[in-house]
């Protein structure tokens, strides 16, 4: 029994020193407005988002970017914003870039890795802003993180298994196996999932990885997995958040809870997960175009990293499953 505690203690003590360093230091952003005012001049700005689809992270992104930005003094009269919205289609994305070309935007607004690739594959010359980029220097968008030289900065968003497990054994002991299902075609995912089963695997669960090349065999991926494991864990591509909902239901009828990447999958139902948020993610943006706005260079603005982590439950998961975070955690989101 002593011992039992004395794992539970440590693991609460490392879910929080990770929670409470995530928040030390935010690289690329800061809590206060410039000192100089966009006001100070006649100018006005126009800029344009460019997402792949028009979903509620979409929105909630964009939403929280446009309200920092009103916040630093880029109102409605002072900043224009335009919305190319791809519907989901990568081809109608690649072209909605290709056309901002011949556009004259101040600023380019990429939601998600997808946009920001686009804005890169369309050699476009208005500075880019992205926002919510895994890793920006392996996407090929920054040179590093600290110069990311061309015309392109922004936010990364993140997750943390280092934070997530120890959560994970608290709240939910009687978790032991976990099946990982993932879109077999996206190479990037694959890699996530892969390092997802190592991390897992050595914090003593078993661990089965699943790869699925389109719904149909997501689905039975699904079915087959939540038979003979005690949670589903998701990455955040294509495939898992187009399905996201159906996973979400196929799971809770073996009941069996989802954990997820994105707070995202936590809003549409899934027990929990550990991530930077959108609001967070959209404010560090959103700090990076105003000095972009005031004349600095955005080759050399770095991006904003290790922003804090949010851990996000859903209450209705959590009454379900009867697992709960534990008492007094920081940074705590109920959806």
């Amino acid at each position: 029994m002593k011992k039992t505690a004395k794992i539970i203690t440590v693991a609460v003590c490392l879910v929080l020193t990770v929670l409470m360093c995530s928040c030390g230091t935010k690289k690329g952003g800061t809590d206060e407005p410039s000192s100089t005012s966009p006001h100070d001049s006649d100018k006005n700005y126009s800029a344009v988002f460019l997402q792949l689809d028009n979903n509620s992270d979409t929105s909630e992104i964009r939403n929280a970017f446009t309200a920092r930005m009103r916040l630093l003094g880029y109102d409605e009269i002072k900043m224009k914003f335009d919305v190319k919205n791809a519907d989901g289609d990568s081809e109608a994305l690649a072209k909605n870039a290709a056309e901002l070309q011949d556009k004259s935007y101040d600023l380019v607004v990429a939601v998600g890795e997808a946009a920001a690739k686009a804005a890169k594959a369309a050699k476009l010359t208005a500075p880019c802003i992205f926002i919510g980029v895994r890793d920006p220097v392996k996407a090929g968008l920054a040179d590093t993180a600290e110069v990311p030289g061309g015309n392109m900065t922004g936010s990364v968003f993140a997750n943390s298994f280092e934070a997530l497990i120890p959560v994970m054994q608290i709240s939910a002991p009687k978790l032991h196996s976990l099946g990982i299902v993932y879109d077999s075609t996206d190479e990037s995912s694959k890699e996530f999932c892969e390092n997802a089963q190592k991390l897992f695997s050595d914090s003593t669960y078993s661990v089965e990885l699943m790869g699925a090349e389109n719904e149909n065999a997501l689905i039975s991926a699904v079915n087959t997995l939540s038979s003979r494991v005690d949670a589903l864990y998701v990455p955040d591509d294509a495939l898992i958040r187009d399905n996201i909902s159906e996973i979400i239901e196929l799971c809770t009828a073996n009941s069996k809870p989802v954990i997820a990447s994105t707070q995202y999958a936590v809003s549409k139902g899934a027990l929990m997960c550990i991530c930077t948020s959108n609001e967070d993610i959209s404010k560090a943006a959103a700090e990076l175009a105003d000095k972009v706005m005031q004349g600095e260079k955005i080759s050399q603005l770095p991006v904003a990293s290790d922003l804090e982590l949010t851990i996000f439950m859903n209450k209705a998961a959590s009454n379900e499953f009867g697992i709960y975070a534990p008492e007094n955690m920081k940074n705590l989101v109920l959806f």
